[in-house]
């Protein structure tokens, strides 16, 4: 069996990366359905993974339902990064082209089944101000558990096996890369972190993101017939009729046929 590491970067945020409008709901729906295409035809163990988890990526219906309900270009790419994740397969990921990242400062990783913190960057928080210490337990971000974000976090950190994914997602509480977290840079200027010292004592603390790299903003990516059109007529040249469907591309009839099967 041969799988085939796939990395999706979206056509629409390359095209055009500063606008500030969003994907209509037709673009958003025409990239879904290229990243399902894709799947079907490179993605070899289909059949084993909807055995093996019930996931059975050619049923897109709902996911298309969802895409159109999407209010805004990043629950879009949510979306998607769910759709990939539901292989469960650590070869395969959606990523965004983004350079963006907020971190607390902070590592966590699993320990006997709790997140504690591994790491603290002393430049950022010095122990003056921040006396927790590696060994410490995180309780809460924000008033959301650990555990809560463990679950919710869950979708960014797919692995092959549960424990993986669950270290990989206790990594991403405090440090959010735009790149597989569409939403990262909604976060604030700070985050009330509870931390349980190692004496049981319970503290809180107010932890400042640090934010690098530009957040990625999309919009809607013109037709290129349109463009040229447009070009035309601005300099006085007549416009020629634009056919709005054009010929089906070969890569998307195999998928069309499936839907239609």
């Amino acid at each position: 069996m041969r799988t085939t590491k796939i990395a999706i970067l979206v056509l629409a945020s390359l095209a055009a990366p500063l606008c500030v409008a969003q994907l209509t709901p037709e673009q958003k729906e025409a990239d879904f359905n290229v990243l399902a295409a894709l799947y079907s035809k490179q993605y070899a163990p289909y059949e084993w993974k909807k055995q093996a988890f019930g996931f059975d990526m050619l049923r897109t219906g709902p996911w298309l339902e969802r895409v159109r309900q999407s209010k805004d270009d990043l629950d879009f790419y949510e979306i998607c990064i769910e759709y990939v994740g539901s292989l469960q397969d650590t070869h395969d990921s959606f990523s965004l082209p983004s350079d963006f990242a907020a971190s607390l400062n902070i590592g966590l990783d699993i320990y006997d089944g709790k997140v504690l913190i591994e790491g603290i960057n002393r430049t950022r928080l010095p122990l003056a101000r921040f006396p927790f210490v590696n060994g410490d337990e995180l309780v809460s971000i924000d008033g959301v558990t650990a555990e809560q974000l463990l679950r919710d976090f869950a979708k960014y950190a797919v692995q092959g096996n549960p424990r993986s994914t669950r270290r990989i997602a206790a990594a991403r509480i405090a440090f959010r890369p735009q790149g597989r977290m569409p939403h990262a840079p909604d976060v604030g200027e700070s985050a009330t972190v509870v931390i349980r010292r190692m004496s049981g004592v319970e503290e809180t603390y107010t932890l400042p993101w640090t934010k690098t790299g530009t957040p990625l903003r999309v919009g809607p990516v013109p037709s290129p017939k349109r463009a040229a059109v447009t070009a035309r007529t601005a300099v006085g040249e007549e416009a020629e009729p634009v056919q709005e469907d054009g010929p089906t591309p070969d890569y998307m009839r195999e998928w069309i046929d499936v839907q239609r099967a």
